[in-house]
């Protein structure tokens, strides 16, 4: 066992999202499960803040027919805390500051990531903080949020951000919140991952990811970027059918109901009181629909082209 596998077997303390948090493992698959998605943070010295427990034993939930079911996951709302619950038998039950995620499993790794973004979306809600499905580059003191759901180009649109200078800050789950200026945006801490029909072979750095259906690539952590960014602009990509890559201004009513949908405990009504206006100081700002090349060999190219534009010209309103 490597030792990043054996600190979360013993418990590891990074920082997410700005909130010292406590992962630990409580057997060797559970612990390389949290190592191969939060392995490369560095940890911190600081108090934890929250802890997330992956034991054995499956938390009991609610009685009564879930309140949401979203593919393979059950979810219970209730006053004191979230239940999950995957279709594999994995519950989780999230309190206070503590979630606590257990029974049985083939697939440790899967199950954590799936369950990751409920689980850590109800903990840092209660700090302020609002876990997106969604990507974010950042580059001079201002980021570009990426939103979007799964396979519409979010990490192509940060894969090819990173040839204008830009650093990733997740190409999947973000944190935002709000700033003294705005909204702000940081990255959850995970490797992020280009598609294998961007790139000839095993991109520097990075490894394949075995196994994985859309044959992509994990990037290393020197492409990344800590912290939090002041949001300059919405980014809402797209595929189209064309072989050049187009852009035009975003719909406010569109930006709003995207940061919404992609927070996965914005279904209580707390929660989304909390949110919505954050996600509509984001509708505030300027925001673009990139439509993206059909031809995967000029699709990089054409980002870039088009990003570089839009930050020479300071985030205009209308693209032109």
């Amino acid at each position: 066992m490597d030792s990043i596998t054996t600190a979360f077997l013993t418990g590891r303390t990074i920082e997410v999202a700005g909130v010292a948090t406590r992962f630990t493992g409580v057997t060797p698959d559970r612990a390389a499960a949290m190592a191969s998605m939060l392995g490369l943070e560095p940890p911190t010295d600081l108090e934890p803040v929250i802890s997330v427990i992956f034991g054995t034993a499956a938390p009991p939930t609610p009685d009564g027919a879930p309140d949401q079911a979203h593919d393979d996951v059950d979810v219970w709302t209730r006053p004191d805390g979230l239940w999950l619950r995957h279709a594999g038998g994995v519950t989780a039950r999230v309190a206070g500051t503590e979630a606590v995620i257990g029974g049985p499993t083939t697939n440790s790794w899967f199950v954590f990531r799936r369950v990751f973004l409920w689980v850590m979306g109800h903990l840092l809600a209660a700090q302020d903080r609002y876990l997106l499905h969604a990507a974010a580059v950042g580059r001079d003191g201002a980021a570009l949020l990426v939103l979007g759901t799964s396979g519409q180009g979010k990490s192509t649109t940060c894969y090819a951000a990173l040839a204008d200078g830009w650093r990733i800050l997740s190409d999947d789950h973000v944190a935002i919140r709000m700033g003294p200026t705005g909204p702000e945006v940081s990255g959850i801490p995970k490797p992020p991952a280009v598609p294998g029909e961007l790139v000839a072979g095993v991109p520097a750095p990075g490894r394949e990811l075995m196994g994985d259906p859309r044959r992509r690539y994990e990037l290393g952590t020197e492409v990344m970027g800590r912290g939090f960014f002041p949001v300059a602009a919405a980014v809402l990509p797209r595929h189209h059918d064309q072989p050049r890559g187009v852009v035009s201004g975003g719909d406010p009513p569109t930006v709003v109901q995207t940061v919404v949908g992609s927070c996965a405990v914005a279904t209580d009504g707390p929660t989304l009181a909390q949110l919505f206006p954050l996600a509509a100081a984001i509708g505030h700002l300027p925001a673009y629909e990139l439509g993206l090349s059909n031809d995967a060999a000029n699709r990089v190219d054409e980002i870039v082209t088009i990003i570089r534009r839009l930050r020479h010209q300071g985030y205009p309103s209308d693209p032109g």
